[in-house]
């Protein structure tokens, strides 16, 4: 019995494992490993929004072309009316393009072509915006499916680029303007386009056209002239600069996507 007593006794000297020093490591482990969750959530969902409007910006910025290639149709209908060309039964036509949604894309009247590419032209200049600038109130389509998709600012840097770097030169092949003699930036390099614009390459041919605009169309004649420059610069620089740019936003994207990934596999491992 004095055994058991003496064994009680010792045992009620150990020290306690439960004491407030073991409480407040507790307490300062579940709150740092609470930090660390809460920054790998931030990182995530900042990686997700980072990338998640690329997607978006690529499909506006894909529609640029698709735009280009309507506004130069409507010019060659300028120039070339096919009045042999009368369709009987007013066609409607299943999308949401806000400019036409019949057969007035193909009837002879120049007064009907040139409203339609006035249209093309402005929905042109609104995705144009939405490309460079992101989705606001001013680039509103009324297009249901194109307003519907939600856009950023492409990078400050980026844009700078794209707007004002790159604009003493329009050629497709860059080291034509590079490599001209005594003029390294290729800021006299014949071009077919060259004058400049806040809004890019493509801002000239929509002021030229929108200025064609007004011409008497019984009174054309030189003014002919300045309709297939818009033509050829729609067909050449500006067309091959959208595209370009668009490849360059895809190729972002996938950037992006791949650090997204390497960084969500870190968070993972």
């Amino acid at each position: 019995m004095k055994k058991m007593n003496n064994k009680k006794n010792a045992y009620k000297q150990l020290p306690s494992p439960i004491n407030v020093k073991f409480v407040v490591n507790i307490i300062v482990s579940l709150s740092a490993e609470l930090i660390i969750l809460a920054g790998l959530i931030i990182v995530v969902v900042v990686f997700v929004i980072e990338y998640s409007g690329v997607a978006a910006s690529l499909v506006i910025s894909g529609m640029r072309p698709a735009y280009l290639a309507q506004m130069h149709y409507f010019c060659l209908r300028l120039l070339y009316p096919y009045s042999q060309i009368d369709p009987k039964d007013n066609i409607t036509l299943m999308n949401t393009n806000p400019v036409w949604k019949d057969s007035s894309h193909v009837l002879p009247d120049r007064a009907v072509i040139m409203r339609l590419l006035i249209g093309v032209m402005g929905q042109f200049t609104k995705v144009h915006h939405n490309t460079h600038y992101g989705a606001t109130q001013f680039t509103l389509t009324n297009d249901s499916l194109l307003d519907e998709l939600k856009t950023g600012r492409l990078n400050t840097n980026y844009t700078t680029t794209e707007l004002f770097s790159n604009s003493s030169c329009l050629m497709i092949d860059t080291t034509k303007c590079e490599d001209q003699p005594g003029n390294p930036e290729g800021v006299g390099t014949s071009r077919i386009y060259s004058a400049l614009y806040p809004i890019s390459v493509s801002g000239s041919s929509i002021l030229t056209g929108l200025n064609s605009s007004t011409t008497q169309k019984n009174k054309r004649g030189d003014t002919n002239d300045q309709i297939r420059f818009i033509i050829t610069a729609i067909r050449s620089d500006v067309t091959e600069g959208v595209k370009e740019q668009t490849d360059q936003i895809l190729q972002i994207g996938v950037d992006q996507i791949s650090l997204s990934v390497n960084v969500l596999m870190f968070m993972v491992i």
